[in-house]
C-alpha cells in the first residue's frame, strides 16, 4: 500500500486497523507522538545500524 498508493501521509503507521491491529483492512494507524522525536529516531536508527552491521551514508 505504501509504495503504490498516492497521496499518503509521510510520517504516519499503516497497517491492519481492525482489533488490536492484529488483522482487518490496512489503514491508517494511531502513530504515538514519542515515535517522531528526534532522539528517539536517532536511537532507532543507531540501533538498526548495529543489528543489521551496515552503516549507511545519509
Amino acid at each position: 500500500m505504501c509504495a503504490t498508493q498516492a497521496n499518503l501521509k509521510e510520517r504516519a503507521y499503516y497497517g491492519p486497523t481492525g482489533l488490536m491491529n492484529f488483522g482487518g483492512p490496512v489503514g491508517e494507524c494511531k502513530l504515538e507522538s514519542f515515535v517522531l522525536e528526534d532522539t528517539v529516531l536517532k536511537r532507532l536508527w543507531e540501533v538498526s545500524e548495529q543489528a543489521t552491521s551496515h552503516s549507511w551514508n545519509v
